[in-house]
């Protein structure tokens, strides 16, 4: 399937699981709720659609809404981002192009991370993850910790995407190129592209979950020529 799969995790332990053409969200625990975007329509809608649904169902139970996906929050326009994110790590066979343009793209506003990976293989990674308006998400866990499990996360949703593209394959045509986990304190993005590249995003903001993913985006577009 050419498209999106994504997991919302949420606080208790709720999820969506967004695939181009399904959506599965788990609101109170134990429940499950699971949709289908049939052909041709948007992801987007049906996301929007099912975030709005768990949201009702946990009100029954007396919860309060998650914000799935920064739907509630989001900008109409992505703001310009201040400046450049310095680049932490970049491997001989990494893509000058896109080094540039994922830092070019990654801000304290929205996308705080991006790494880009060929296979298994760590390529480059830029942050923002030590700028002084992300200071209160490291508290407890240090920013160099962070970005290590950043890069056992990775390794993980790469599994888990080729484990589900061959579980989905029955019912679903192609493969998954998106993962979305929404862990209500932001968001992790797994992302892939041709020639067996990949990029993964985070965003530590919940409000800023679908506007860091339409950042991402745009670094795929712009490299990508779509």
């Amino acid at each position: 399937m050419d498209g999106a799969a994504g997991q919302r995790t949420a606080h208790p332990p709720g999820r969506v699981l967004r695939h181009r053409r399904r959506l599965l969200h788990l609101a109170p625990p134990g429940e499950t709720q699971f949709g289908v975007a049939r052909e041709g329509a948007p992801v987007e809608t049906g996301d929007r659609q099912m975030a709005q649904i768990s949201d009702r169902v946990r009100e029954l139970y007396s919860l309060g809404p998650e914000n799935l996906g920064g739907y509630g929050t989001f900008v109409p326009a992505l703001p310009d981002v201040p400046e450049p994110a310095p680049v932490l790590f970049e491997a001989p066979g990494a893509d000058a192009r896109l080094v540039e343009l994922a830092r070019r793209r990654v801000s304290p506003l929205d996308l705080h991370y991006v790494s880009g990976h060929r296979g298994g293989e760590h390529l480059f990674s830029t942050d923002v993850l030590t700028d002084d308006s992300l200071g209160t998400y490291f508290r407890k866990v240090s920013v160099a910790e962070h970005r290590k499990r950043y890069e056992e996360i990775f390794l993980f949703s790469r599994e888990l995407v080729r484990s589900l593209t061959y579980r989905l394959r029955p019912a679903l045509r192609g493969r998954l190129t998106r993962l979305v986990m929404d862990v209500e304190q932001g968001a992790l993005y797994y992302r892939c592209l041709p020639d067996d590249l990949a990029l993964f995003g985070v965003t530590l903001r919940q409000n800023n979950v679908w506007d860091a993913d339409r950042r991402l985006e745009t670094i795929i577009e712009e490299y990508t020529g779509g």
